[in-house]
């Protein structure tokens, strides 16, 4: 008798196993729509990606042109005319230095 009670009834185990195809399907589904989307993701940021190299080659490129500019070459003559004062004037006190001949601490 005990072996009749664990036995399911045919359409029992044909229900179950209809079941489980269908909740397969299901997951099948959800991973098909998980992929789609990641590659989706994927798509938009390497289309992001693009852009921004392309947005940060157009600032470097105005940046060179800043260079070039006549302001900045005029902001570069005078940093250099400035040095070159500098230097002048390190040049014309260089023999007016006080040299200190020790002394000793207390």
């Amino acid at each position: 008798m005990a072996d009749s009670s664990n036995k399911k009834n045919p359409l029992d185990i044909l229900e179950d196993i209809l079941d489980n195809a269908e909740a397969n399907k299901e997951e099948e589904e959800a991973a098909k729509e998980e992929a789609r989307i990641a590659a989706e993701m994927r798509l938009k940021e390497e289309e992001a990606r693009k852009k921004d190299m392309a947005l940060l080659e157009q600032e470097r490129a105005k940046m060179t042109d800043i260079e070039q500019s006549p302001q900045a070459q005029a902001r570069m003559f005078q940093m250099a005319e400035k040095n070159e004062q500098a230097q002048e004037r390190a040049d014309k006190s260089e023999g007016y230095q006080i040299k200190q001949l020790g002394h000793t601490k207390i």
